[in-house]
């Protein structure tokens, strides 16, 4: 063994121990989660009540469904072990609450069959509740649990048609259709259509009160819960976002269309951008190699509240970190980030124009956070990835992210981006140093296990980063917490 190859070992044990000594273990508990034969798809994840604030963590395993309550401080109270139906019922789809009880939807492959687990903690029971939906020449896009219900998306094939299923705890549902046919959601001759640009389970769910990695949000279509809202943008046209609304109540939708700014490339193939929406706004990031251009919206009326914009001869003024080249890889020794630092705006905007743009927005105490940047795909790997999980404010509903892209799905890959800060309520820029937090911490720490864990997760209570992640060796799972 050469020394070098000796001294990476050191410098990675002692950054894993480091790590995990200033981070404390909130919850540890040996489970047998066992695995299918030809993949490992064992995953976690948790759900908030906001009746009493309680969170619900479910370990699913081949054959057994684990539930453990936790209370709003985040002590165990309880634990209901449930066998999982048999049968074809891969898909999680998505965890209602209501009345203290959480309620798990799986489906099959198609999206047609389902199966409602009702973990109910006050009676120490689990009520399965086996229905089916007639779904004939429509495709599965997503789905999001909120206000007591798990709402399904599919399109119809060939067609503009957005198909809506608000389902309930029962397996009741009451369908909607928005017929979107007068639209053109491309410029292309051929695929214009909305089943054309919303592919099968393409529409990435999006937790707006957690912090979001680059990889996760430059995926075009997104779905988000907004207040009273289900809200879904669709970035597959570099000039302008295409915003579908849909109001949890009555479930009435519509349909608008939001034009990116004018920057200064001619060439459309080198022109790249983004969106993410956040506290009724919507934020557009357009950059080629030659200019950067941040806008803000408000989705109520569509008007602009604010630009930042910089030319590659400019100084970014607007933002509050170096300019960060990230590489993530992997190996036997584990997973590592190498990051450098880009030193001017022509670098960054070069850089950022050859890779999948994406921004990310968050609320902290500090401000607005913003992250501006773009992410490219080296290498994937297999195992199941992460789960991450909302729910976690009282203003959610049993709100489950369906997206798995964010720890172990991508293996190897480079991304580059700034961070920004605002006035949360001026929007405004704010100067100063944005230092990291515990987001970023938790994010390095996951990155020392390598291929030896299963079922990782991230959700936060009170404040607190909590990081989950099940032990093949030790076959027990762990929790910690990170502040932020």
């Amino acid at each position: 063994m050469t020394t070098r190859f000796m001294v990476i070992i050191l410098l990675r044990c002692a950054f894993a121990t480091s790590i995990a000594r200033a981070q404390s273990i909130a919850f540890e508990q040996n489970f047998s989660l066992n695995r299918s034969l030809w993949v490992d798809n064992r995953e976690a994840f948790p759900v908030m009540n906001p009746t009493d604030s309680s969170t619900s963590l479910f370990l699913i395993g081949k054959t057994s469904i684990y539930g453990v309550l936790f209370d709003r401080n985040f002590r165990q109270r309880a634990q209901i072990d449930c066998k999982r139906p048999d049968g074809g019922y891969p898909e999680t789809l998505g965890c209602i609450t209501s009345n203290y009880r959480y309620t798990l939807i799986l489906s099959n492959k198609k999206h047609d069959d389902f199966f409602a687990l009702c973990y109910d903690y006050a009676s120490d029971t689990v009520t399965q509740k086996h229905f089916t939906i007639p779904i004939k020449k429509e495709r599965y896009a997503g789905s999001m649990g909120s206000h007591g219900k798990l709402f399904l998306f599919t399109t119809t094939s060939t067609s503009s048609t957005l198909n809506l299923y608000a389902i309930d705890e029962n397996g009741h549902y009451e369908t909607r259709s928005f017929d979107f046919n007068s639209e053109r959601f491309s410029h292309h001759p051929s695929l214009y259509r909305l089943s054309d640009v919303l592919q099968e389970d393409e529409l990435v769910v999006i937790d707006s009160e957690m912090p979001n990695p680059i990889d996760v949000t430059s995926h075009k279509n997104k779905l988000y819960k907004d207040d009273d809202e289900l809200i879904i943008t669709l970035d597959n046209e570099l000039h302008r976002t295409r915003v579908i609304t849909i109001n949890i109540t009555t479930l009435e939708g519509k349909l608008e269309t939001f034009t990116h700014g004018q920057i200064g490339c001619t060439s459309m193939a080198k022109i790249n951008s983004a969106s993410y929406v956040h506290h009724g706004l919507l934020y557009q990031f357009k950059v080629c190699p030659n200019e950067i251009l941040l806008s803000i919206n408000k989705l109520i009326d569509k008007s602009r509240l604010q630009e930042f914009r910089a030319s590659k001869d400019q100084k970014m003024v607007f933002i509050n970190s170096p300019i960060t080249h990230a590489s993530e890889t992997t190996g036997r020794l584990g997973e590592g980030i190498r990051e450098d630092e880009l030193e001017t705006t022509r670098q960054f905007l070069r850089s950022t124009s050859l890779g999948k743009a994406g921004v990310s927005v968050y609320t902290s105490p500090r401000g607005t956070e913003v992250i501006l940047g773009s992410y490219v795909e080296l290498r994937t790997g297999g195992g199941a990835p992460i789960m991450m999980a909302g729910g976690v404010t009282g203003s959610m509903y049993g709100y489950y992210p369906a997206y798995s892209s964010f720890f172990k799905a991508t293996k190897e890959s480079n991304s580059v981006y700034v961070k920004c800060l605002f006035n949360s309520e001026t929007l405004n820029h704010i100067e100063g140093q944005l230092p990291g937090n515990g987001f970023d911490k938790m994010r390095k720490f996951s990155k020392s296990h390598g291929f030896d864990v299963i079922a990782e997760t991230v959700f936060k209570v009170n404040g607190y980063y909590l990081y989950g992640y099940y032990s093949k060796d030790t076959e027990r799972y762990l929790i910690r917490k990170f502040a932020e």
